[in-house]
């Protein structure tokens, strides 16, 4: 619920006896992201 109150997707894929994996998206501003990237240099 929280990431589609944020705008993102959440999804399933599952095999049988294999396991499963959850995987999520979140839409970022692209702002959010040069600040960001411009702390991690």
């Amino acid at each position: 619920e929280m990431v589609e109150l944020h705008g993102g997707q959440i999804w399933v894929e599952s095999l049988e006896g294999g396991g499963s994996r959850f995987s999520f998206l979140l839409p970022l501003n692209p702002a959010q992201v040069n600040a960001a990237h411009s702390v991690f240099r």
